[in-house]
């Protein structure tokens, strides 16, 4: 069993660094990956070679201070997936509705949602 089987990360700034390696990891521990940057190709790019490895990735570029934007990736996340982890460089979109904003598995907010 995978550590983070069933669960879905959240990652922002996904394109490349941190954020990428952040996704890869997430994915080789079993997380569905929902990868997000304001570049696109190289988010659907990274998202493609976590598709590779047989892992389940989604590429939603954009911009995370977009108001709009939140929603997005928050729809993405639960779209056919159970539960919801977001990962350490999610961040909250300021005025976001409590009903968008992300939970943990145990139905605890997430420390950016706060």
């Amino acid at each position: 069993m995978h550590l983070l089987e069933g669960k879905v990360a959240i990652v922002t700034g996904a394109a490349r660094g941190i954020g990428r390696s952040c996704a890869e990891l997430f994915a080789a521990h079993g997380a569905s990956v929902v990868l997000s940057d304001i570049d696109a190709e190289p988010t659907h790019e990274a998202a493609a070679k976590i598709k590779s490895t047989g892992a389940d990735a989604v590429a939603v570029p954009g911009d995370v201070t977009g108001a709009e934007f939140a929603p997005q990736l928050i729809k993405a996340a639960s779209t056919g997936t159970v539960g919801l982890t977001p990962s350490s460089t999610t961040q909250a979109t300021p005025g976001m509705a409590p009903s968008t904003r992300c939970q943990t598995s145990s139905g605890r907010r997430c420390s950016t949602c706060i």
